[in-house]
């Protein structure tokens, strides 16, 4: 019986693959060179997402690396990534609000995700948000998995794991998660109604 389902972040809740657009326009607005500022950041996002540095030093260390505002940069990636918001599937998971667990698991800096999805207030609308700094390990680590069933306190076969990375997927169901691939919403949904 299914008491739980989990979302990724990136991808899912909002469109990925926006770092290179962002780098290419944010290096427009402070002209500096954007493979320089794409780099920066994922340089420094890939030891921030696993709790290496805190979400603070990583803005502190880009913005110093790049030469540029801390809050110039925060508030540009922010307000970015509140475009880029697929509300349609936020819409859908208020559906199951009240029905299920709900929770966000990310492979992202320590975060409550409150900036971006601001209009759909993350703390009524989830009942966790686990990020991979917090666990101190990265999607598709299965131990991750193990956690976040751990965290939510249900079984892993109880749960249904939502993300846009077949990897992540393959590594839920090892668990014995239910895995759904994010391709569209009403495959989605979809998927999900079948397994409920």
């Amino acid at each position: 019986m299914i008491k739980a389902i989990i979302f990724d972040f990136g991808g899912v809740l909002i469109q990925s693959g926006q770092l290179e657009v962002l780098s290419k326009d944010f290096g427009k607005k402070i002209n500096k060179d954007p493979k320089y500022i794409y780099d920066t950041i994922k340089k420094h996002w890939e030891i921030a997402k696993i709790g290496t540095i805190s979400n603070s030093l990583f803005w502190q260390y880009v913005a110093e690396e790049i030469g540029c505002d801390e809050m110039e940069l925060k508030e540009y990636i922010t307000g970015y990534n509140k475009q880029q918001i697929n509300r349609d599937v936020l819409e859908y998971i208020k559906t199951l609000r009240g029905k299920y667990i709900l929770a966000i698991l990310s492979n992202h800096v320590n975060h409550d995700f409150d900036e971006e999805l601001k209009e759909y207030n993350p703390k009524d609308l989830f009942d966790y948000v686990i990020t991979s700094a917090n666990i101190q390990m990265k999607k598709p680590n299965l131990e991750i998995y193990i956690k976040t069933a751990k965290i939510l306190n249900v079984d892993p076969e109880n749960c249904i794991f939502v993300d846009d990375m077949e990897n992540n997927i393959i590594a839920a169901e090892e668990i014995g998660m239910k895995g759904v691939l994010f391709t569209t919403l009403e495959e989605v949904k979809k998927k999900i109604e079948e397994l409920l």
